[in-house]
C-alpha cells in the first residue's frame, strides 16, 4: 500500500506512532514498548481510525481528504480540528492505562505532565497552548473515569448473585 511507503519515510527514525485512514504507522521502538503502552497507543491509533470513519460519512478515504484540508486550512497552531480528535484520543489513551489499574494520584499526574507537554510543546506544533486548560482536561477525563468505575462497581454488586 502506497500510504504504508509513505508513512515509513515519515516515521524513520521517530518514536511516535501516525494514523493515516486505515493504516497505522507504529514507532521503530515498538519491540521496546511494554505492554501497557502497545495498549495505550493502539486504543490511541483505533480512535483516530474510527475519526477518519466518521468524518467521512462512513468512507476511510473521504475522512482522510476532508481532514487534511482541515488540517491545511486551520494549520496546526492555537485551538484547531487537530486538538479535538487527540483529546478524543488521549481520553481513550486515559481510560485504557486507568482500566488496567492506573488510577492513583500519581498516574493521573503523570498523564497532566505529559499532555500538557504533548498539547503545549512544539511536537505538535502548540495546538492548544494553554497549560491550564490542558491540566483542567486531564482533570476531568480523570474524575469522569473515577465515577465510570464506581458505577461499574455499584452495578456490578447490584446484580452479582447472593
Amino acid at each position: 500500500m502506497w500510504w504504508a511507503r509513505v508513512m515509513d519515510r515519515f516515521i524513520k527514525g521517530r518514536t511516535i506512532a501516525t494514523t493515516i485512514g486505515n493504516t497505522i504507522a507504529i514507532p521503530n521502538n515498538w519491540a521496546l514498548m511494554s505492554p501497557r503502552a502497545k495498549a495505550e497507543l493502539l486504543i490511541h491509533e483505533a480512535r483516530h481510525l474510527e475519526q477518519f470513519r466518521d468524518w467521512g460519512c462512513g468512507v476511510v478515504w473521504i475522512g482522510v481528504v476532508v481532514l487534511a484540508v482541515l488540517y491545511i486550512l486551520a494549520l496546526p497552531a492555537v485551538f484547531t480540528v487537530r486538538a479535538h480528535l487527540e483529546r478524543q484520543a488521549y481520553e481513550q489513551s486515559m481510560r485504557a492505562s486507568y482500566m488496567m489499574g492506573n488510577k492513583g494520584p500519581e498516574y493521573k499526574d503523570s498523564w497532566k505532565q505529559f499532555m500538557v507537554q504533548v498539547f503545549t510543546g512544539r511536537l505538535y506544533v502548540w495546538m492548544w497552548p494553554f497549560k491550564r486548560k490542558v491540566e483542567q482536561w486531564v482533570d476531568t477525563v480523570w474524575y469522569k473515569l473515577k465515577i465510570e468505575d464506581k458505577m461499574e462497581l455499584l452495578e456490578y454488586n447490584l446484580w452479582k448473585p447472593i
